[in-house]
């Protein structure tokens, strides 16, 4: 048993058991919410668009619904089929298993012993302020971030699966083209052309359900008058503060341009195009939320094990850089898991960088 939890095997059992343990803490830290009799904030927002659809009308009646129509005629035919109650109790459990799954696909990229990529995982999704959020509000950005993630990182191996899931999921939130891109163009390594299969397959099933979705893509561009009264991070933000209001779709464009060059600078292992994917994704979102930053958490685990292991390293306190590094990524995560994205209201937020900011800075005096 001891040798079974020290391993840092990636067995099937090791994975299966850790994501029902994980599947388990959720449950039990998030109850109030998953059992809740009452319908969360977007959970309204889907049931009632997913409601027109049943009532043959048109699922943009529905107020804040900025997802394809393709989900829209999902959710209507199992309400039909179902009922409402049903449905929401799916799109709950599937968020939970989402998330479960994406905290893990994250953990998996720091080569710990089992036991404490668990312990790790188990306290994150009992205390991040994004997990907090999304369950809070029933979004369904979980699902989607697991099934970019989960192609990502499977697409070597089956590739025909990576494609098929990374293409269905843009049937629901759009998340996945750029990291598709980034993975088609890639240059493997080791070399294969099994990233020619997961994207193409991808792509093709991403290109037909946008060209079916394209009153969606047309509501993309009604979110640049938006975004200088919410406070988001996004570059489509920055953007329209300089005065710039350019269409989402072709700041997306732009941006895939951009992520072919880079991609295609050296050659780039599964992990390396899990955390790029993952970030390519995030990129040109016009608004992000805090648990749409979950499609970066690999790249945070992955930074921030590289940093404090190069620290480790005879010689590495030679250089300012060097010598602080794993404080400078250390702060670069803290950033991105406090943020609130476009829920940042209030101060919050900023006052709690500051104290880990001033932390850091009198950690690195001493």
């Amino acid at each position: 048993m001891t040798r079974w939890l020290e391993t840092t095997s990636d067995s099937r059992p090791h994975h299966w058991t850790a994501l029902a343990l994980l599947t388990a803490v959720i449950l039990v830290r998030w109850w109030s919410f998953v059992m809740s009799p009452e319908t969360l904030i977007d959970e309204g927002i889907y049931l009632e668009a997913f409601q027109q659809v049943v009532d043959g009308e048109d699922p943009y009646g529905a107020s804040g619904f900025y997802y394809p129509r393709t989900f829209a005629l999902l959710g209507g035919w199992l309400v039909g089929s179902l009922g409402e109650l049903a449905v929401r109790s799916l799109m709950r459990l599937a968020s939970v298993v989402g998330l479960a799954t994406l905290v893990w696909i994250a953990a998996c990229q720091w080569p710990a012993p089992w036991r404490w990529r668990v312990a790790a995982c188990a306290v994150y999704v009992s205390v991040a302020p994004a997990v907090n959020y999304g369950i809070a509000v029933g979004n369904v950005t979980f699902v989607i971030t697991a099934m970019v993630l989960f192609g990502l990182l499977i697409w070597s191996r089956r590739p025909w699966t990576a494609g098929l899931v990374l293409g269905a999921s843009t049937a629901i939130k759009p998340l996945a083209p750029l990291a598709i891109l980034s993975l088609f163009v890639h240059r493997p390594r080791p070399a294969t052309r099994s990233n020619l299969i997961a994207g193409g397959v991808a792509g093709l099933l991403a290109a037909a359900i946008l060209a079916s979705n394209l009153g969606y893509l047309a509501t993309t561009s009604g979110t640049v008058g938006r975004l200088p009264f919410i406070r988001s991070i996004s570059l489509n933000r920055i953007l329209v503060l300089l005065g710039l209001e350019v269409s989402p779709v072709v700041v997306a464009a732009l941006l895939g341009g951009v992520l072919v060059v880079l991609v295609r600078l050296r050659p780039m292992s599964r992990r390396e195009i899990l955390c790029f994917g993952g970030l390519a994704a995030v990129v040109a979102v016009p608004i992000i939320w805090s648990h749409t930053l979950l499609l970066t958490l690999p790249l945070q685990v992955v930074a921030l094990h590289t940093a404090v292991n190069r620290r480790r390293q005879p010689g590495s306190g030679d250089g300012l850089w060097l010598r602080y590094e794993w404080i400078f990524v250390l702060l670069g995560v803290a950033t991105l898991q406090l943020t609130e994205g476009a829920g940042a209201i209030d101060d919050q937020t900023l006052l709690f960088q500051l104290v880990i900011l001033t932390g850091a800075y009198l950690a690195a005096e001493a």
